[in-house]
């Protein structure tokens, strides 16, 4: 579910704020060793998972048109995701000696900028500049989970033919080859790992 609102200014600005809640519930059979017997024989078995995943996202964009050739933008998007993990079979006060993922509640919180300049000339040439911050912590692991803070930084530039028909691109993705370890607690658009040099063609019929 989500909520979205957008208002457009006399002073060409445009403004865009959205919210939206995502959540998944789903249970599985976790196979298992019990130890049996004086011989302390291993007999397998199974248990019950349940899995609650919740994630909530705050979303603002604004877009400013400077001049009929160059706008600025800027995205930030908040997300806190939180996984719930309960196995009723296995008591609280003793999950922690059995597993570190059993009856536990671990969230992760991501933030996320993305700044951009554009500038397209009547004749059909373009070029940009991005920048992307993201930042995140975690919190509820039974082993420490480091988080991340980095930037990355796109160039592209490019050009449409007349009446939009086609048009090429050549990007330099992640200049600064700055890789990354985001937990994929998150929902979040894969961030290029190394410097990636990219090319598109795209026809409008």
């Amino acid at each position: 579910k989500g909520l979205a609102i957008d208002q457009q200014f006399k002073t060409r600005t445009y403004l865009s704020v959205s919210a939206e809640e995502l959540e998944s519930r789903g249970s599985r059979a976790v196979g298992t060793l019990d130890a049996f017997g004086p011989a302390l024989l291993d007999i397998p078995s199974t248990v019950q998972q349940n899995l609650n995943y919740r994630e909530k996202t705050l979303t603002v964009t604004a877009n400013q048109l400077i001049c009929d050739p160059i706008a600025v933008g800027a995205t930030y998007r908040l997300s806190r995701a939180e996984l719930g993990d309960d196995v009723p079979a296995i008591p609280l006060a003793t999950s922690g000696n059995f597993s570190s993922t059993a009856n536990r509640n671990v969230h992760a919180i991501l933030q996320q900028l993305r700044a951009y300049a554009l500038f397209n000339h009547r004749s059909g040439f373009f070029s940009s500049a991005e920048a992307v911050w993201s930042a995140q912590s975690n919190a509820g692991y039974a082993v420490p989970l480091a988080g991340d803070d980095f930037w990355q930084f796109n160039l592209f530039a490019g050009y449409r033919f007349p009446r939009r028909m086609a048009e090429v691109r050549i990007g330099l993705l992640n200049v600064t080859d700055r890789d990354y370890k985001l937990n994929p607690l998150n929902l979040y658009s894969e961030l290029p790992r190394e410097r990636t040099l990219m090319a598109s063609l795209r026809l409008n019929f």
